[in-house]
């Protein structure tokens, strides 16, 4: 009687302590993160998207909401391999992999909208691989269970290189006329625009998609397949110097948004005058990867030309992917120079293995421009994310030592919103 009552008492003393050490560690066990503005947001709860809309809740009990446009990257506690596929393609390491792994979530995911999310990132893990194929059966399984706006927008560019065929690109184009009667607006007239690109693809007699030409002979370059309408108003690159060099993010983070950048550099490129000399020049995994030849190049209407067709995205010259680290290929564009370097990134320290700190980089630029260089600087899309610990904007730092030019572009400008 004694010892069935002391247990009695123990258990109503233990139960609230263990109702309390519960709750702890279901706080602990809150997550869940997502990317925004290159930043991840740690503690959360992810409850689903819905209507191109992701909400999820605060460490703090608040529920919140964002635009599925401007979410970089999901990890879930319940499912791993998410987390571990997104490490992946912010690195640019093991692709492939990040494309298995991302099977793995679509087959394990109980919700339709988790499912949707990890078809969404697959595509582009298959796109970054050089995986064309399975890009666009990631496209096509994602539209036929998704035909939201912002899914039905999201062909990769790369892709164009998998349409071999006129059965494959007929399908393609059932599944985009179906979602199209579902959506309206910009969104809209951004797909039409899109099964416009893809109808207007020709196949060469081996089946290969082919450039349909001009009526001088010369090949017509297709739009990027997700390009829209450049803002009309003055340009983001302005072109009236005589040497100039390009040096342009195509880390892992512009993975969505660097065809649009490719879209204003073409056409600023083309309004380049043959007494003008430039260089286009990519950082992709802390690498230099220039349009050759090397140099400043004067810019006759063939080196034009040239020029736009290697950024053509059939020609799959470049890819972005990887970490960020501009400061190799900013030192080989001042080795030139030029008398005007562009700088156009959404994170010029870099992150991880490659991050740099922002006055150490400065500095290290400000050694390598030996040529007394003016240097314009472009924050793509999001702010620099020192700023909320009340940095200046690392860009503009750069751009101030030089009396060169600042200049924050918001996903607008360049007909992304």
């Amino acid at each position: 009687m004694y010892q069935t009552r002391r247990l009695s008492d123990q258990r109503k003393l233990v139960s609230p302590l263990a109702l309390l050490i519960s709750l702890i560690l279901s706080t602990l066990t809150r997550a869940d993160a997502i990317k925004l503005s290159g930043l991840w947001i740690e503690d959360v709860t992810i409850q689903g998207i819905n209507d191109s809309t992701l909400t999820y809740v605060t460490s703090v009990a608040n529920e919140a909401q964002c635009k599925l446009a401007d979410v970089q990257g999901i990890r879930l506690t319940a499912i791993p391999e998410l987390g571990q596929a997104e490490a992946m393609l912010e690195s640019g390491k093991d692709l492939p992999r990040a494309v298995a792994l991302l099977g793995e979530v679509r087959g394990k995911a109980g919700q339709a909208w988790l499912r949707d999310w990890a078809t969404y990132r697959q595509m582009f893990a298959a796109a970054a691989a050089q995986q064309p194929m399975e890009a666009v059966n990631a496209y096509l399984t994602l539209a036929r269970s998704a035909p939201t706006a912002f899914y039905l927008q999201s062909f990769p560019p790369q892709g164009l290189k998998a349409i071999t065929n006129d059965s494959l690109r007929q399908e393609i184009l059932r599944v985009v006329d179906a979602g199209l009667g579902q959506i309206e607006g910009e969104a809209a007239v951004a797909v039409k625009q899109l099964r416009t690109d893809i109808a207007g693809i020709q196949f060469s007699p081996a089946g290969a998609p082919d450039d349909a030409a001009n009526d001088d002979g010369q090949t017509a370059l297709p739009p990027t397949p997700t390009e829209a309408p450049a803002a009309p108003d003055k340009p983001v690159l302005p072109r009236n110097t005589p040497k100039i060099a390009y040096v342009v993010d195509a880390s892992g983070s512009l993975m969505d948004t660097l065809p649009f950048v490719i879209q204003e550099l073409k056409k600023t490129i083309n309004e380049l005058s043959d007494q003008q000399s430039f260089t286009v020049i990519f950082a992709v995994d802390g690498k230099a990867l220039e349009i050759p030849p090397s140099g400043l190049k004067q810019a006759t209407p063939e080196l034009k030309e040239h020029v736009i067709a290697w950024l053509n995205p059939r020609a799959g010259n470049i890819a972005p992917g990887g970490a960020t680290d501009l400061l190799p290929s900013i030192s080989q564009a001042l080795g030139y120079r030029p008398q005007l370097l562009y700088i156009l990134s959404d994170n010029v320290t870099g992150r991880g293995q490659h991050e740099r700190e922002q006055k150490a980089l400065a500095a290290e630029i400000e050694r390598a421009n030996t040529g007394g260089t003016k240097i314009n600087t472009i924050q793509l899309f999001y702010p620099d994310a020192l700023t909320a610990y009340g940095f200046e904007p690392t860009l503009k730092i750069i751009s101030d030592k030089t009396g060169g030019v600042y200049k924050f572009v918001d996903a607008g400008e360049l007909g992304l919103r």
